[in-house]
Order: C-alpha cells, then structure tokens, then sequence
C-alpha cells in the first residue's frame, strides 16, 4: 500500500471516530489499527486541526492517540486506562463501553 492508499484508507475507516473521540475524550483508542497505517492517520487528524502523539500501550497493546498539547499528561493515567480496557475486554465488555 501506497502513501496514498493509506491516507485513503484510514480516511474511509478511522478518521471520523478518532475526530469525534478526540473532541469529546481528548483521546482516541483503536486496538485494531496496524502499526504501518499509525502515521497516516496521525498525520491526517494533523491535518484536520488534530496534531497528535502516537502511543502502542501494553497490556492490550492498543494505539492511543492524543493531543499533542497533552503530552505532558502522566504516562501513569494512560496506562491506567490502558490496564482498564484490557480487563474490561477481557470480561467481553462492548467495545463502545470502555473507558477512553
């Protein structure tokens, strides 16, 4: 896949999740998007007023994205909820329903 393709892509099927969670939550979880496909979104939420951080937390090993003015948030609370999720997940819980 080209860079194109890839833009493409993470257009038709992130984009608009990530910006609807990134202006409610100020983050946005995706435990399914493969680590080459990462950058294009990060640089198309860039280019929509979204510039962000790119993080693939344990124990689930998910991508959060999140605002690059929040950077400065403690890596302690991200991992909280990364932990969180995952336990959750574990349970069955519905994906819509985990915290962000």
């Amino acid at each position: 896949m080209n860079i194109e393709e890839k833009a493409e892509y993470v257009k038709e099927h992130f984009l608009a999740e990530a910006i609807n969670s990134i202006e409610a939550h100020r983050r946005y979880w995706n435990p399914s998007i493969s680590r080459t496909l990462t950058s294009a979104l990060s640089k198309e939420l860039e280019g929509a007023g979204y510039p962000v951080v790119v993080w693939e937390i344990p124990p689930q090993w998910e991508h959060v994205f999140y605002l690059q003015e929040d950077a400065s948030i403690e890596s302690a609370e991200i991992k909280a909820i990364a932990e969180e999720r995952f336990r959750l997940m574990e349970q069955g819980v519905d994906a819509s329903q985990l915290p962000k």
